[in-house]
């Protein structure tokens, strides 16, 4: 028994251990067609992919899809790029589905398509989507982040309903309208902004219960007048209407100068021509003291940045504009966050107390044009931590620096003459002066007091300094072998004889750097300096002059600014190395740059196109890159600006277009590298020189009956290619007409008007014609089902029906306890597919006020494209309910019953009794039109018999009365 016992316990635990080990099912892949579309879905990854063209099935209910059986095992669905519309209902109740690719060239996405997807959390829907019909994501209550098409026209009622976190939503410019209840529920909603738009109608209820607008709020991209062309209905919209809300900013700030501010982002647009005004007591500076600035965009044409114009402002980076002349007193004035500004080089002024207090600037770039530093114009500026004086300051004025205490280097030039008291007073890590000129220069300074550290520091005199133009000065560093030029205007020319440049044929200079404010470089400046290796140059800079890195032959790299205008001839001849040619601008502006004559080098490292005048009425643009020279205008073509030299070896192929009528001698002479020329069906004379000293072996393409090409040609190898004259009409032949489903076929010959050869000939086939569709709708009413059918108006062929199906009305409640208020009941219209229908195609009239008890009726009127019809839906205001306050039974065969006395809206009482609960039993109904009685006895009833009893108000209202719903009910037993 024992041994029994012991091997049914072993069965036991083998069994146990069985079911206890992990139980894989096997992954499948579930494929099919809907209509006409594939759908394949990977079991094992939950992907799912979209394939086909046209739209998913659109009749989809949320129960009916042909994956309805695997929704629990979608993951993602991947739309492919053929996919123009999903379906109603497509993924409805899919709750694992958290990520959607969508179709690139998706228009539609269906209503109720992803409802209930509550592990969806982001969604970025593609700007080819124009449509998101009702419902679409409602209930995806892990959304948080959406991305609207910025095509998207309107956003239907119910979309992102009961989206309960989503935190913000940005609505595009082109929506018009927000549907009712589009948002409701979605209490998590912080943000909305909008984009600004011409018109918008936000309806009842679209905002209902977004209560985290109080904490967050709207941003309008526009102004509050552009607000309030927006129709906002009330109903249902209260914390939408009471939520903070923001509007761009705009005014003017000078004369010709205005400015709009983005106080979502910080940024502050200053635009317009001339001066900003200056801060005075009459102009208050709408920046100054401003805690909400964060960048400052000065465009273009503004001149001058007003007193004041920032005073202890919150500003963090400004862009300043080329054209800017001046920085006036205080302009930025305790602006402690403001960060290493770059100021231009047009800036001739900075006023005096600019940047004082300015205690996040680290290094700034002080323009070459100023002459002076002003009073505390950098006053503690506590994190600044050196400083380059221009060679064009004579003056630096009481305070400037004062307060400086990270302050560790200067330089200064030997044209200083002064340097005011406290200039530098508390620049307390001041260890290094460097000066551009000797000691005793330095020593003639005339430093006034409390700017005793610079007896502290270390001053490292430049002796290599000297001046190269009426405002420009160099500086020349032995160890690094680099040339810097700096100050402000032109440089001096120079020559290769009696007027030597300081470098002229100098091996000891390695790079050269031009600094802002300087705007030339001298003739012959660098020539043959053979040990330069890169040049930069300041935007400032606008002519290179002739010669000026000549046979500079190890230079390896030129950095142009976006001033450079001119380079003159040979400024880089013999410059062999050069390999990278930078430039500031844009290609377009580099095509402007007027590069002369023996400056191959440049346009080696970087083309450009070339331009230029080649006859009367006659132009030219070369572009260096493919070597291509077009040739435009009328008449006679010369060889003028075509003659430069690097302009000819550049030339592969000519195109002389219509209009050009004769080319004179030598015009394209010495392009040794052309290849092909066209020249046009204008042309009537060649001069059988103007290809003097070309290839021989170029191409020639003209007319076929050209004479002139002819005689210019005749007695060489060029090949010529004809080409023809056609009225580029064909002849059709063997032609077979095209029916709505099969193509037509015919041929088609073209011949040259000139020589009658056939130039082209080509069989044509025309495509089917197609069915040319005529569609009719019958529209769908309350009764009955609308269809939709498409016909073909040639072949009569029908292509498809489609039905419209009938609508129902239905109110969410039809009796509402009298409360002293108007009360309305919400109502659902939908069709028999349960698709709810849009604001566009119904309307309500509504009685003008339902508060008192009374029976009342609203008219639905159903319009549009596909309904119509009328349905009426009642619904009754009863009075307020009574309660039993006592029910006794003081004799036998009687009962007395209380009751509360209800005044407001009440007419009498109803009172009812049975012997069983349901009130189907000896049942009787006593009415009492006093509604100050609040009692009644009933007699004559059984002895020991136990009554139910309930009581209920009335109103008699235009005859007929008006019921409240009946009282809890209570018994009691009458007494034997």
């Amino acid at each position: 028994m024992k041994k029994t016992f012991s091997i049914l316990l072993s069965l036991i635990m083998i069994i146990s251990v069985i079911s206890a080990l992990p139980f894989t099912a096997k992954a499948q892949v579930i494929s099919g067609e809907a209509d006409n579309v594939n759908y394949s879905l990977d079991t094992a990854t939950g992907v799912m992919t979209i394939s086909g063209s046209g739209a998913i099935m659109s009749n989809y209910n949320a129960t009916n899809t042909p994956w309805n059986d695997y929704k629990s095992d979608i993951k993602k669905v991947v739309f492919e790029n053929d996919i123009e519309l999903i379906g109603e209902n497509a993924f409805n109740g899919c709750t694992n589905l958290s990520e959607i690719v969508f179709s690139q060239n998706l228009t539609v996405i269906g209503a109720s398509a992803f409802v209930g997807c509550t592990s969806l959390q982001s969604v970025e829907i593609p700007d080819s989507v124009s449509i998101l019909n009702g419902s679409a994501f409602m209930k995806c209550t892990s959304l948080k982040n959406v991305k609207l098409s910025k095509n998207t026209t309107g956003i239907n009622s119910f979309t992102f309903k009961n989206c309960t976190s989503l935190e913000s939503i940005s609505i595009p410019a082109r929506v018009a309208s927000i549907g009712n209840m589009a948002f409701q529920g979605c209490t998590n909603l912080k943000h909305i902004d909008f984009e600004k738009s011409e018109y918008m109608t936000i309806y009842e209820y679209a905002f209902d219960g977004c209560t985290s607008l109080r904490e967050g709020g709207i941003f309008y991209n526009g102004t509050y007048e552009d607000w309030q062309k927006y129709v906002i209905n009330s109903e249902g919209n209260g914390t939408f209407i009471n939520a903070p809300i923001q509007f761009l900013e705009t005014g003017k700030c000078g004369e010709n100068v205005s400015y709009v501010f983005n106080p979502k982002t910080g940024e502050l647009v200053i635009s317009g021509k001339g001066d900003m005004y200056d801060n005075d007591p009459i102009y208050f500076s709408p920046f100054a003291n401003k805690n909400n600035i964060k960048s400052v965009v000065i465009e273009e044409g503004v001149t001058s940045v007003g007193i004041m114009a920032f005073f202890q402002s919150s500003v963090e980076t400004v862009s300043l504009p080329s054209t800017l002349t001046k920085i006036s007193e205080s302009a930025f004035y305790e602006c402690t966050k403001l960060n290493n500004p770059v100021i231009p080089a047009s800036v001739e002024e900075i006023g005096q107390s600019a940047f004082m207090g300015c205690s996040a600037i680290t290094e700034i770039t002080l323009p070459g044009a100023i002459t002076s530093i002003e009073s505390c114009a950098f006053s503690d500026c506590y994190s600044l931590t050196s400083v380059d004086i221009p060679a064009a300051v004579t003056i630096i004025k009481d305070g400037a620096f004062s307060g400086c205490e990270m302050l560790s280097s200067i330089s200064l030039w030997y044209g200083v003459e002064s340097i005011g008291r406290s200039a530098f007073f508390g620049c307390t890590s001041l260890s290094d002066v460097y000066y551009y000129g000797s000691g005793a220069q330095f020593r003639q300074i005339n430093i006034s007091a409390s700017n005793e550290c610079f007896e502290n520091a270390t001053t490292h005199y430049k002796n290599n300094v000297g001046q190269c133009g009426a405002q420009a000065y160099y500086s020349y560093d032995g160890n690094t072998k680099a040339v810097v030029i700096s100050g402000s205007g032109d440089m001096f020319d120079y020559d290769s004889e009696n007027n030597k440049s300081p470098f002229f044929i100098s091996e000891d200079v390695y790079t050269v750097e031009v600094t802002n404010g300087v705007t030339s470089i001298g003739a012959y400046a660098f020539y043959n300096c053979t040990n330069i290796t890169t040049v930069t140059l300041a935007d400032s800079v606008e002519t290179i002059g002739e010669h000026a890195f000549d046979y500079c032959y190890r230079m390896t790299s030129v950095n142009f600014g976006t001033g450079v205008s001119t380079i003159k001839e040979s400024a880089f001849m013999g410059c062999t190395k050069l390999e990278t040619v930078n430039y500031a601008g844009s290609d377009e502006d580099w095509n402007k740059v007027a590069i002369l004559e023996e400056n191959f080098s440049i346009l080696d490292s970087k083309p450009q196109l070339i331009s230029g005048i080649c006859g009367l009425n006659a132009t030219f643009t070369l572009d260096t890159t493919t070597g291509l020279l077009t040739i435009s205008g009328t008449g006679k073509v010369y060889r003028d600006d075509m003659d430069a030299k690097h302009i000819r070896i550049k030339v592969k192929n000519i195109v002389i277009e219509e209009g050009i009528t004769e080319i004179f001698v030598f015009v394209f002479k010495g392009m040794e590298n052309l290849e092909s020329v066209y020249l046009p069906n204008s042309l009537k004379e060649i001069d059988r020189v103007s290809f003097y000293g070309c290839s021989s072996d170029f191409t020639v393409s003209a007319r076929c009956n050209n004479k002139a090409v002819k005689e210019a040609f005749a007695d060489t190898n060029h090949q010529i290619i004809k080409r023809h004259r056609t009225d580029n009409k064909y002849t059709a032949e063997n032609k077979k007409e095209a029916t709505c489903t099969e193509d037509g076929y015919y041929e088609l010959n073209m011949r040259c008007m000139d020589c009658g050869v056939i130039v082209d000939s080509k069989p044509h086939t025309d495509k089917a014609l197609g069915h040319k569709i005529v569609t009719t709708t019958t529209k769908a009413s309350f009764d009955k089902d609308g269809q939709i059918v498409k016909k073909c108006s040639r072949c009569g062929k029908v292509t498809s029906k489609t039905t419209i199906f009938k609508v129902t009305a239905t109110a969410n409640k039809t009796k509402f306890a009298y409360n002293g208020k108007t009360q309305y009941p919400s109502i659902l219209l939908m069709d028999t597919h349960k698709t709810g229908l849009f604001m566009s195609d119904y309307s309500y009239k509504w009685p003008s006020k339902s508060t008192n008890v009374g029976s009342y009726t609203v008219t639905i009127t159903l319009k549009g494209d596909k309904y119509t019809g009328t349905k009426k839906l009642s619904y009754q205001i009863i009075p307020k309910g009574t309660s039993i306050s006592s029910l006794t039974s003081p004799k036998a065969g009687r009962i007395k019953v209380k009751w509360k006395q209800q005044k407001t809206q009440t007419t009498g009482y109803s009172v009812q009794y049975a012997t069983d609960s349901n009130f189907t039993k000896n049942v009787k109904t006593v009415s009492n039109s006093n509604n100050n009685s609040t009692n009644t006895t009933f007699t004559g009833l059984k002895k020991n018999t136990k009554y139910y009893v309930r009581v209920r108000t009335y109103k008699t209202v235009n005859g007929a009365r008006i019921y409240s719903n009946w009282s809890s009910v209570k018994s009691v037993t009458t007494k034997k």
